[in-house]
């Protein structure tokens, strides 16, 4: 039902101690291969688990079996299930798979059943719960190093004392810590940026392609506002002579003015 494999019981007070012993033996190995699974039934044994006044032998080959289980007894409290002639005993039992115990209720019911075991009721909820989804780990910090700094003969030190023990994920767990540890301590850590940020929830393709026209407007404008006002664009040449450093600060001295150049101008139009 819905997933669920149910087992109704009964075992008989008449029953020997080793047949009943055989037929929980076959209970149990074939509830071990289904789960989740619900057991309920009138088992004629007692144990003090489940509110008997001493366990006999019954109840003892019982809990023995069903400890192999991954079960759990849904019956609460002392009152008797059973009832004849001023005797009475608990002996109607349900036992769950453990994993969905928080999903059903047991009660046992006072209503006339014109018979002198009372009604068990037992309600279960067959939607199992989703699992909370876990936020998304954080991603690892980069790190780097100057390789001109290595401190070549400490390195190897402590790359002779590396030791790595356990399954394969913890040794390569434990040799990526111990290699981390020499990284810092035989080299200089140099500062690593990010190529790119984190992604936030309003980002979406809308405003990545409208960014993308306002870069390609930005780079353009001073071009199109000189056709507008027909004014003359310097050509910005980059010297070709001279030490690396002086060729770049010639150049950004070159665009300078002309940008400067160029907006004095267009004030002039306005």
């Amino acid at each position: 039902m819905a997933g669920w494999w149910m087992y109704s019981v009964y075992l008989a007070p008449s029953m020997s101690l080793a047949e009943f012993g055989d037929a929980v033996d076959r209970l149990a190995t074939d509830a071990r291969g289904h789960t989740p699974s619900l057991i309920a039934g009138d088992f004629n044994a007692w144990a003090v688990e489940w509110g008997s006044s001493l366990t006999n032998a019954r109840g003892r080959t019982l809990l023995e079996d069903f400890s192999t289980l991954d079960v759990t007894l849904l019956n609460t409290g002392a009152q008797p299930t059973f009832s004849r002639a001023g005797a009475s005993s608990v002996v109607d039992l349900t036992f769950v798979s453990c994993s969905r115990a928080s999903q059903c209720t047991w009660v046992l019911s006072d209503a006339y059943t014109e018979s002198d075991h009372a009604a068990v009721l037992t309600a279960l909820n067959t939607r199992r719960a989703q699992p909370t989804p876990l936020p998304p780990p954080p991603s690892p910090a980069r790190r780097g190093y100057k390789t001109d700094t290595m401190d070549i003969q400490s390195f190897a030190e402590h790359m002779q004392r590396l030791e790595a023990n356990g399954c394969a994920e913890q040794m390569a767990e434990s040799a990526i810590n111990q290699l981390q540890v020499a990284c810092d301590n035989c080299m200089t850590a140099k500062r690593v940026h990010p190529r790119h940020r984190d992604s936030v929830y309003w980002w979406n393709h809308g405003i990545a392609a409208a960014r993308t026209e306002c870069i390609k407007a930005s780079i353009g404008l001073p071009r199109q506002l000189a056709v507008k006002y027909n004014v003359e664009i310097i050509q910005m040449v980059k010297p070709t002579a001279g030490p690396a450093s002086l060729s770049k600060n010639a150049s950004n001295t070159t665009s300078t003015k002309g940008l400067q150049q160029i907006t004095c101008k267009l004030r002039s139009l306005q």
